[in-house]
Parts: C-alpha cells; sequence; structure tokens
C-alpha cells in the first residue's frame, strides 16, 4: 500500500509538464515536476511552497500576469484533484488519520526536526499509531449470550 501511495505521489508530480505550451517557456521539463513530486510529501506546506516557487517562476518568465499565474493554478488544480479525490479514494479504507492529528503531528515534528521534521511528520505518526494499536489494542465489546 505505501508504494501504492508513492507512486500516485510521484504520478501528480510529474504530470506538471503536461502543460504543453507553458511548460516549453519554463524550460525545466525535469526539475520542477521533480521538486513537486518530493514537496507533495509534505502535507499542506509541501503543496503550497510549490505553487509559491511555480510563481516565482512564472512572474521571471513570462511577460504578462496572465500567462505568470498559468503553472501555478495548474499545479493547483492537479494538487486539488491528487489530494482530495484520487489519495483518499484510494488509501480511504486502509488508512484512516484524523486531519487534525496530521496537522498537529506537522507542527509538532516541524518545530522539532525542522523541514526534515515535516517531511516525516506522517510517517511517523502513523507508525506511532500503529505501535499503540499493537501494544494495547482496542477491546472488543461482547454481548452476552
Amino acid at each position: 500500500m505505501t508504494w501504492l501511495l508513492i507512486m500516485i505521489i510521484f504520478a501528480s508530480g510529474m504530470l506538471l509538464p503536461v502543460q504543453a505550451g507553458v511548460n516549453a517557456q519554463l524550460r525545466t521539463y525535469v526539475g520542477h515536476p521533480m521538486v513537486a513530486a518530493v514537496l507533495n510529501f509534505v502535507p499542506y506546506i509541501g503543496a503550497a511552497c510549490m505553487t509559491l516557487i511555480l510563481l516565482g517562476v512564472g512572474l521571471v518568465t513570462f511577460p504578462s500576469l496572465g500567462m505568470a499565474l498559468i503553472p501555478a493554478a495548474t499545479f493547483v488544480v492537479v494538487a486539488t484533484i491528487e489530494g482530495q479525490f484520487i489519495t483518499p479514494t484510494v488509501l480511504g479504507r486502509r488508512l484512516t488519520l484524523n486531519p487534525l492529528v496530521v496537522l498537529l503531528a506537522l507542527a509538532f515534528w516541524a518545530w522539532l526536526w525542522g523541514p526534515m521534521g515535516a517531511f516525516l511528520a506522517v510517517p511517523l505518526t502513523i507508525v506511532g499509531l500503529v505501535t499503540l494499536h499493537h501494544l494495547f489494542p482496542p477491546d472488543e465489546s461482547k454481548l452476552p449470550d
């Protein structure tokens, strides 16, 4: 299941060059998709950072504001579709993690270890929850016979 999630994340990052006419002028066919795929592992912050990167590169590269917004807007659309529909559909039945827990874990691990902590926040939280469930299994209530 982990490999499936990794493939979804990298595929969403690699969809960035699909912007046919726009990426022809950005001239970074490998750079931006790889950065997008890696930043996609950091929930919330990764997509925001990649959007700002694409916005900055678009502002430097293109002469008009409308053209400069296209790469960032396209990334936001792709990241939203991936984050709101594809990943929850594929992983929804296997892994349930409260979004508040993810946000708190992200804040804690980023505070503790900086960017590497933000990158590892969700995996560390999942490992902790699985360990807790194995050490202290929930009591199964049984109905009387």
